[in-house]
Parts: structure tokens; sequence; C-alpha cells
């Protein structure tokens, strides 16, 4: 009977170093997931020293909305922005039962952005205006909302989406 033993260098010679590499990139991007899916739960970050520490609030608490039929053939979306935080103009899209529909938003503000650049954005409250679909002939509609934001002590959360059944 014949014993095997593998060496350092004969096991590296075994395994693809595609495949290393790849091993590497999966941990890599599972670490970077679990971290991004932390953000919305609340985030504290803290400098070296302990000074400088920010608390991050959940992205639900963050970018509260409710939605309303102020009559039949509109929908509206009203976000209530918390304070030091806010939502990006170009982020949001709507779709009622599967299909895109544009929204009317307000003026939105200049900002000059860490992660976008040079972007539009809204502080405190916006109020999206989507027309509904002619004829609504269901009694429940389904609502997709995308949307994203930040805090302005330096946290950009994550894009949103949102599905809500609505009743007619």
């Amino acid at each position: 009977m014949r014993a095997w033993s593998l060496n350092a260098t004969q096991t590296s010679r075994l395994i693809a170093p595609s495949l290393v590499k790849l091993l590497q990139w999966g941990v890599a991007l599972l670490v970077l997931v679990l971290s991004v899916n932390a953000w919305p739960q609340g985030l504290t970050l803290k400098s070296n020293n302990g000074i400088g520490q920010a608390k991050f609030l959940p992205v639900t608490e963050a970018f509260p909305f409710y939605t309303a039929l102020p009559n039949a053939k509109q929908l509206t979306v009203t976000w209530e922005i918390a304070p030091e935080y806010y939502l990006y103009k170009d982020k949001f899209s709507f779709a009622i039962n599967g299909h895109t529909v544009s929204a009317t938003l307000p003026q939105a503000q200049q900002h000059h952005d860490a992660y976008f650049g040079d972007v539009e954005v809204f502080y405190q409250r916006v109020e999206a205006v989507l027309a509904l679909p002619e004829p609504v002939e269901q009694q429940q509609i389904e609502l997709e909302l995308q949307f994203q934001g930040c805090a302005e002590a330096g946290l950009c959360y994550p894009p949103q989406t949102q599905v809500l059944t609505l009743d007619l």
C-alpha cells in the first residue's frame, strides 16, 4: 500500500490559480454583501480614537413614506425624510401592476455628493404624484417603488425596492 502526502507546492499545483482567485473573490463578495445588508438595520461608524461617532438610522426611519389616493386618477407617495438625510431625484422609479409609470416630482436642490458627484436631491419631504393607468379595473394594485438616499454624515444606503399592494 502506497501512502500519499502532499506539500504546499504540490497542493498549489493541484488547485488551479484561477480557482484560488475565484474563491478569494467569492469570500470578498460574501463579506461585502453581509456588510451592505447590515446598513439598513442601523450602523455606527467611529474613528480609531472613538471621537466623531456617527449613528445612522435604519433606512425605514431615515426615509419613511406613505401613499394616498387624492382622486380616482392619481396616487401620491410621500417621503418624510429625516434631518441630515436626503434622497436622490434620479434614483426614483415607479411601477404599477408591473408597468413603469412616470411621476411628477417637485424641484430638487443641487448637491455635490461624494458618491455621485453633482446631483439633485430632496431634503425633509418629497411627494411623487403618479397617474393611475386607465382604466383601473382591479380593486387592488401592486405598486413598486425604488429609491436611494444618503446621510450627510457620509453613509450612502443601497438602492431600496418596496412592493406594496394597495386597495382602491
